[in-house]
């Protein structure tokens, strides 16, 4: 098993308390595609902030892979033009099973075709072990 900078206790309550009142925002101006709607410079400084929170975490998770692959997905939304749908190819890409007892953490745009109405590319923070 991994052993974690911080403990997964401070790194869950981090998550709750840090990470999802982010992706919550960001969610409430998304249309269903994902792209931005309304205030797109709030969404950037948004994201930015966000990004910097889950770098905290995936650091003290030693990921620091998922860290770089993050940011690099928001630039280069962010560069596209957020009206546009998110592609974070990038986080995908780098997003491996964990093994037995270990955390696994996803942030960016995913649809969950089960999930509340309206469906479509939200947002989402997923968080386990």
């Amino acid at each position: 098993m991994k052993k974690y900078i911080e403990s997964i206790e401070n790194i869950t309550i981090y998550f709750e308390q840090e990470i999802i009142p982010y992706t919550t925002i960001i969610k409430a101006h998304q249309s269903k595609d994902g792209s931005i709607i309304g205030d797109k410079f709030f969404i950037e400084k948004t994201l930015y902030q966000l990004n910097e929170k889950l770098s905290y975490i995936y650091k003290a998770t030693n990921n620091e892979l998922m860290a770089k692959a993050f940011e690099q997905d928001i630039q280069n939304w962010i560069k596209s033009g957020l009206e546009f749908k998110p592609d974070f190819i990038n986080t995908l890409e780098n997003l491996k099973a964990p093994n037995n007892k270990e955390l696994v953490m996803f942030v960016g745009p995913v649809k969950c075709p089960n999930g509340p109405k309206p469906t479509g590319y939200f947002f989402e923070a997923i968080f386990a072990q």
